[in-house]
């Protein structure tokens, strides 16, 4: 199941951004504890939101960085942007 679940995640986070543009954009960033390899991190899980032209909020991306820093919200930024 939690193959099938993983694919689906991926195609939803792949997916072009076909529907902008996107007058207003939200970004937000939630931290929380992770079990990882064994241990337990501070992550922080980001999401961006956005308006399209029809005025309907659409989830555009999320992602899940070990720190909530300027080079992980660039990559993330760049990520969506190169979906456009």
């Amino acid at each position: 199941m939690a193959t099938e679940l993983d694919a689906r995640v991926e195609e939803f986070r792949d997916r072009p951004l076909t529907t902008g543009p996107y007058p207003y954009l939200w970004l937000d960033a939630m931290t929380q504890r992770s079990r990882e390899g064994g241990r337990v991190l501070n992550v922080a899980t980001v999401v961006a939101t956005g308006v399209n032209r029809e005025g309907k909020r659409e989830i555009l991306g999320m992602d899940v960085m070990t720190s909530e820093d300027g080079a992980g919200w660039t990559a993330f930024l760049r990520g969506l942007v190169a979906r456009v």
